[in-house]
């Protein structure tokens, strides 16, 4: 289906033992709790305070057709894990920007996210890439990035006003081609995660 545009998506991503669904008003308050997890928010965009605040906001992004919120959940849907976007989708470049991904302490769908939400991007919405602005900052989420062969394209001085002052960012870049190549290994890493989630 390409650049199905629905203001309130209702795609569905599953995988090796984790599912990226809709978002939806009951998990506000997770995405509240996950935003301001003090371990978690030293790169993250304050959201809004409040659960009635985190409403509006996603009552306003239901309207937005050109932004797909997730979340990240086990198999069964009885654990929430993380979140993940593709938003500011430009259909006459074929591209999108992911981000807004957070994953829990602990959790092990970091792998099992990106190889589905690249997979929407490419398989579902077939579009041509997918990039991400990081904070230069976040050597870890850079170094994510890097590891798993997403190509880091320039550095863009001043990207984001980040507080009260304007901060670097890293521009990473996947291309159709690209996402073919590693494709693969990401979901071997995913399957080996399953089964390690399975005990078997």
């Amino acid at each position: 289906m390409k650049y199905a545009k629905f203001m309130r998506h209702n795609f569905r991503v599953e995988g090796s033992g984790f599912t990226l669904r809709p978002v939806a008003d009951a998990d506000a308050e997770f995405i509240e709790l996950l935003r301001s997890n003090p371990s978690l928010n030293s790169f993250i965009h304050r959201s809004p305070p409040g659960h009635s605040q985190q409403l509006a906001w996603l009552t306003a992004y239901y309207t937005r057709p050109d932004d797909y919120y997730f979340v990240v959940e086990d198999m069964t849907g009885s654990e929430r894990h993380g979140l993940v976007s593709l938003y500011n989708l430009d259909t006459s470049r074929e591209k999108a920007e992911w981000g807004r991904w957070i994953i829990a302490p602990g959790s092990l769908a970091a792998i099992e996210s990106v190889l589905l939400v690249f997979r929407f991007a490419f398989e579902i919405l077939s579009l041509r890439s997918v990039y991400s602005r990081t904070l230069a900052e976040n050597r870890s989420v850079l170094s994510f990035h890097d590891s798993v062969g997403i190509p880091r394209i320039r550095d863009m001085p001043g990207e984001f006003i980040f507080g009260d002052r304007k901060r670097d960012a890293v521009l990473h870049e996947l291309t159709l081609g690209g996402w073919l190549s590693i494709e693969h290994r990401l979901e071997l890493i995913a399957k080996k995660t399953a089964t390690r989630l399975s005990g078997a």
